[in-house]
């Protein structure tokens, strides 16, 4: 995919077209039967589309260097869900769902406004997590998934909910922090059949910081052993699983990929 990242990279339209006409390809397939190189140019083309609409660091600064997220993102929308039908291999449709699941809910991707709001034709419009709650649904169903992935996708869920519904903010962060919880009891006795699971405590442990953060700041009066929380997840994260970040950049991170999801 060298190639394909460098047309992209120079030319955002001639990239758009080239995966498009992948997308028309995988259309065309019936259900369970691709294998090969078009399955292989689909993963390619998720993973160039999806750092299009990823907040990176010089978005703290105003600079989200994000060319139509909105086109993007649909594009890479439809490429993995047509991919999890239509590849033969159960990993393969395990993967692309995976991924997909990830793009949708994780707080730091800018995700087309026509699946998170309650009217797909006014980007204006109420959010709305229904497509997500789809996703997380048939991703619990498959044997091959992982259950991190499942909790990681689900505290996630929560976590909008907690951003979006102010009045019930502790109550969806409490659940969120449920959830984030799981995944390291999972990630010390991780399932044999489970795949593609060994970053999810990479993006799980800087999310859990943020609602940990959030949920202190409805007891001001315990704010030292809030602080001491936080601290210990930090020792955790890097004595346990070896996964360093800086808070204070991660949790701006999320805060505004967060405010850009639920429309504040």
């Amino acid at each position: 995919m060298v190639k394909e990242a460098e047309t992209f990279q120079a030319d955002f339209d001639e990239g758009m077209s080239e995966a498009g006409k992948v997308l028309a390809k995988i259309s065309q397939a019936k259900d369970r039967t691709l294998s090969g190189i078009l399955v292989d140019q689909a993963f390619g083309w998720a993973y160039l589309l999806s750092r299009n609409n990823l907040l990176g660091r010089k978005a703290l600064s105003g600079d989200l260097s994000m060319r139509d997220p909105d086109r993007a993102g649909m594009l890479l929308y439809d490429l993995l869900n047509e991919l999890r039908f239509k590849a033969e291999s159960e990993a393969h449709r395990t993967l692309a769902l995976r991924y997909l699941v990830g793009f949708m809910t994780n707080p730091r991707f800018i995700k087309p406004f026509t699946k998170i709001r309650q009217d797909p034709r006014n980007r204006n419009s109420g959010f709305t997590f229904t497509t997500a709650d789809g996703l997380v649904t048939d991703a619990h169903k498959m044997a091959m998934m992982p259950k991190s992935i499942v909790n990681l996708a689900m505290g996630r869920i929560a976590l909008h909910h907690a951003f979006l519904e102010k009045p019930n903010s502790a109550r969806n962060l409490q659940s969120c922090l449920g959830h984030y919880a799981a995944i390291i009891q999972e990630m010390d006795k991780p399932s044999r059949d489970g795949i593609m699971d060994g970053e999810v405590i990479a993006w799980a442990l800087p999310e859990m910081y943020c609602a940990i953060q959030e949920l202190a700041s409805h007891d001001s009066e315990s704010q030292a052993d809030w602080e001491d929380v936080l601290e210990s997840l930090q020792v955790l994260g890097e004595a346990q699983f070896g996964v360093f970040f800086n808070p204070k950049e991660e949790v701006a991170r999320i805060k505004l990929g967060l405010e850009k999801t639920v429309g504040r």
